[in-house]
């Protein structure tokens, strides 16, 4: 998972206020964007949690195999 250094998130402040005072977005789009690339991450942490618990239990499940296998 990714996150943002605190240069970036300043960047982005810097240009959601620019473009917010040229009338070109409003807040709800601002807010909206930070809550889907919160989700995103999210997401994808999630994901690799569950792909290192498969993994996990594969190498588990092959070590007991092993024992198995010399017992």
């Amino acid at each position: 998972i990714t996150f943002l250094t605190v240069a970036e998130n300043l960047k982005i402040g810097e240009i959601a206020s620019q473009l917010l005072a040229e009338k070109q977005i409003s807040y709800k789009s601002i807010f909206g964007a930070y809550v889907m690339r919160a989700q995103y991450e999210l997401a994808s942490w999630n994901q690799e949690q569950k792909s290192e618990e498969k993994e996990n239990q594969q190498m588990i499940q092959e070590t007991v195999e092993d024992y198995i296998e010399q017992a």
